[in-house]
């Protein structure tokens, strides 16, 4: 009685008018419709506005029949959807998880724990393969108590799924709920789907991720009509006639462009940017200026940079770290390959100064090297009790590494500053601390955050920071300010990982609600959401060029995103297990994955983008290397990994980190698990 009360009156009008018609009153049926102004059911289905719940309400009248309306509305909606043409049935069979989901939910909410659960093992052998992570917590979910409590429940109930289906689907669904007549499964729609409806064809992709985000189709186009400033600065410094001279962009003075216009045929001519391009790459984020040794250290590693293609694959460099499994965080190294820092559970850091102690971690490094890994990889292995070198030689020192320790949990995020003169830690005391790599000393600890501190992240020209959080919000702060400058918010679950745009006019974050973001570091403001992804977004990279984002995660998948268009450009398939790690190369050329399943991919972006693929088939007497293979008939491999130039594998080590530098050295780290059960 108490939650009739509740209800509105035009709950209570629909709910009347239902009985009637049940009974078979039509005379009554019509006369109450005429005076009620009830909509007709084409009208509510296209009106999601309208709160129609409406066998909830008759549920209340004969509750006997609760779980049989969820059970045969659910499993006639999954038969007509599984029979449905093949053109047709991916766009639709993006309806089923969110309906499951409430459907499970209305009845726990009734108190309905058997039937539900019921429900819930007996249909989600349909979803597990994409959803099982949240499907396991919300089985959890017993009471109307827990309902309450469980935050993601209260996602699922506060948010509406933003679902695409062509117009010709959305007839056919309408339809179906019309002649079936469903009105459970109406309300459900109505009150918990954002159904945005596209002209044309349905799309012939597989069934793509539907992540709430708090936002309704119509806001995320919104937000990706905004105007969004992608050039970076860096891109003026080299001269696109010239491989190898460096030229660095100078005011334009119409005179000169004029006489050197007019030079002989083979004299390079200097380019200029137009004020347009000069106004996309400019940053407008105040920075201080770059020390004159690192502007040195840049230009050298640009002459001496090797460009990467699909016939010139980096050379890999690995670090692998004894003793550490299950207590190793974070591994963060340095772009020029002179530092190497890891974080651990039991609040310390350590680090390692490849350069100022070489004689100590490598003791031989002027002998000869004993190959240890698979192709083209380097293998050096670290001990947290002492170096081991790769002919297995252990000198046990204690200074073979610096232990900084002043946080008072464990380290999940490290960044280094460009010049590598600092280095900055994340941890779950909610702190971030920012350590001098040179007297190993803690210099400032940032506090502002109220739950752990999952990342952190650097500015390409330093001075500024970011920050990823249990608070669902990611925090843009400065080095000489102990309290962020701002604060972004609009996840609705954890930050788990953060990034800065090369232009450092924006931050990505992605997170466990599975939606990327991007902000604007001025403004505070988000200006494009990314959604695709089954499951949590565990790491993130912007290609040099900052019009590409690349995101991995729980769904062991690569997705490609354009920046300025907010759409996906491709899906990059390989990986067998979650990704924890992904880099650019210093031209952008190649992508770099790092995964807990053994192996490193690289993948081909200029491929990627322009939209062809090649086939590629593992090698039966080397399965860790992936070869180029001509045979274009094989489906199943241009879908998965067309677009993977060579994998490597490693044989019981997670590759938990991977960077280039920017000679184009591919750096990998990873802690060594031992034997597996």
């Amino acid at each position: 009685d108490e939650q009739l009360r509740q209800m509105k009156e035009e709950d209570l009008d629909v709910a009347v008018f239902s009985y009637l018609k049940k009974k078979g009153y039509k005379q009554a049926e019509k006369i109450f419709k005429q005076e009620s102004k009830l909509l007709s059911l084409e009208q509510l289905a296209f009106n999601t506005n309208v709160d129609a719940n409406i066998s909830n309400l008759i549920s209340y009248y004969n509750s006997s029949e609760v779980f049989s309306n969820y059970e045969d509305s659910y499993s006639a909606l999954c038969d007509w959807v599984h029979g449905s043409l093949e053109l047709y049935r991916n766009d639709m069979m993006t309806l089923l998880y969110p309906i499951f989901v409430h459907c499970f939910l209305d009845l726990i909410s009734r108190g309905s724990t058997e039937e539900g659960m019921a429900f819930l093992n007996k249909h989600r052998v349909d979803h597990d393969y994409r959803y099982s992570a949240e499907i396991n917590r919300l089985q959890s979910v017993t009471t109307p108590q827990h309902l309450q409590e469980n935050e993601l429940a209260q996602t699922f109930r506060k948010n509406k799924f933003n679902i695409t289906l062509s117009s010709y689907s959305f007839e056919l669904f309408v339809a179906f709920l019309q002649d079936s007549k469903f009105m459970l499964l109406l309300s459900i729609v109505n009150h918990y789907l954002n159904i945005k409806i596209v002209s044309g064809q349905p799309s012939a992709n597989e069934e793509e991720s539907k992540a709430l985000t708090g936002n309704t189709n119509q806001d995320i186009n919104a937000l990706h009509q905004k105007v969004v400033f992608l050039g970076v600065e860096q891109a003026s410094l080299v001269d696109k006639d010239s491989k190898d001279e460096p030229v660095v962009v100078e005011a334009p003075d119409p005179k000169r462009m004029k006489q050197e216009g007019t030079q002989q045929q083979g004299t390079p001519v200097r380019k200029y940017k137009t004020p347009a391009e000069e106004a996309e790459s400019k940053s407008r984020v105040h920075h201080p200026k770059l020390p004159a040794a690192l502007e040195q250290e840049l230009q050298e590693d640009l002459r001496k940079r090797i460009l990467l293609s699909s016939n010139t694959l980096p050379s890999i460099c690995f670090f692998t770290f004894l003793n550490t499994y299950q207590c190793l965080n974070a591994i963060e190294m340095s772009a020029d390959a002179s530092m190497i820092a890891a974080g651990f559970s039991d609040s310390v850091i350590k680090l390692w100064d490849l350069k100022r102690d070489s004689h100590k971690i490598f003791p031989d490094r002027n002998g000869p090297r004993k190959a240890s890994a698979v192709g083209d990889v380097a293998n050096t292995t670290t001990s947290t009790a002492g170096a081991s070198t790769a002919n297995g030689a252990t000198k046990k020192s204690p200074t073979d590494y610096h232990l900084l320790q002043g946080h008072f949990g464990p380290v999940y995020g490290l960044s280094f500053t460009p010049d590598h003169q600092f280095l900055f830690s994340a941890s779950e005391d909610t702190t971030v601390r920012l350590w001098s790599t040179e007297y190993k000393k803690n210099l400032v600890a940032y506090k502002g955050h109220n739950h752990p501190v999952w990342d952190v992240s650097c500015s390409p020209l330093g001075h500024y920071f970011a920050t990823a959080s249990h608070d669902r919000t990611a925090r843009l702060w400065s080095t000489d300010n102990i309290f962020p400058l701002r604060i972004f918010a609009g996840h609705l679950s954890d930050v788990d990982c953060v990034k800065f745009h090369p232009n450092c006019n924006y931050i990505a974050t992605g997170s466990s609600d599975k939606s990327l973001r991007l902000w604007e570091v001025n403004t505070g403001e988000c200006v494009r959401i990314f959604t695709g992804h089954f499951g949590g977004v565990n790491t993130l990279a912007i290609s040099p060029d900052g019009r590409v984002l690349a995101s991995g995660g729980e769904d062991k998948n690569v997705i490609l995103w354009d920046i300025g268009s907010g759409k996906k450009i491709k899906t990059l398939q390989g990986h067998k297990k979650t990704i924890w790690s992904l880099d650019f190369s210093a031209e952008g050329s190649v992508l770099a994955s790092g995964s807990a399943d053994n192996t490193i991919c690289l993948w081909d972006i200029n491929k990627a983008r322009s939209g062809s693929t090649l086939n590629l088939n593992l090698q039966a007497d080397n399965p860790s290397l992936l070869k180029l293979n001509n045979n274009t008939n094989n489906k199943e491999s241009s879908t998965s990994i067309g677009d993977m130039l060579a994998m490597f594998a490693t044989k019981k080590t997670p590759v938990c980190s991977v960077k280039f530098t920017r000679r184009n050295l591919l750096l990998a780290a990873g802690s060594f698990q031992g034997q597996s059960g």
